[in-house]
């Protein structure tokens, strides 16, 4: 076999290994990837508090980019997230939320942001891959509408339920965007 040939199959074989498993939505192309092995996660997400109260993790005198904590125990879950903060009417929803999460197999992920004003509201996931054993990905808050907004800082949060398909990973890699289009990057350990 020429070595022409030989390379033209290694790249085919390369590219297709690097083909996630699943769904093949908006995921980070290959610029945006440092090495190593990539596959995707299952993983659903529900908006747990929108507030004007500055949480614990920001610092009132100036913008602060985000949040991200792992809960690995519904006893975890009951002391690191402050209930209180969700809305009367998601209360329930966010609960079942919680509840319906299989710790031996499945962890949350709070991931919070700030917005500069009510407009701000909601945050998504905009990647989240397991890459050499490290769940990574990106998330971002979202404006809600443009007409009426009351000026003081937003600080919207979900909680993202990820089942991992191929054992546990040894930790979450996010790089969250505020409201300002600042990003930075969370680590934590699982």
């Amino acid at each position: 076999m020429d070595s022409f040939r030989r390379s033209l199959l290694a790249t085919g074989a390369a590219l297709l290994s690097t083909i996630p498993a699943g769904c093949l939505g908006d995921g980070p192309n290959d610029s945006e990837r440092q090495s190593g092995a990539v596959a995707s996660i299952e993983y659903e997400v529900t908006a747990f508090a929108a507030t004007f109260s500055v949480p614990e993790w920001a610092d009132p005198n100036r913008p602060s980019t985000g949040h991200l904590a792992a809960i690995t125990s519904a006893d975890r879950a009951s002391d690191e997230l402050d209930f209180d903060e969700v809305d009367d009417d998601r209360r329930d929803d966010v609960d079942a939320f919680v509840e319906k999460t299989d710790f031996d197999s499945e962890f949350l992920l709070y991931v919070a942001s700030e917005g500069p004003n009510s407009n701000y509201r909601e945050m998504e996931i905009t990647t989240l891959d397991v890459e050499d054993g490290v769940v990574v990905g990106r998330a971002e808050i979202q404006t809600i509408d443009e007409k009426f907004a009351d000026e003081a800082p937003m600080y919207p949060s979900i909680l993202v339920r990820v089942t991992p398909d191929e054992g546990w990973p040894a930790g979450v890699e996010l790089a969250i965007t505020d409201g300002w289009d600042n990003e930075k990057p969370f680590e934590v350990s699982l």
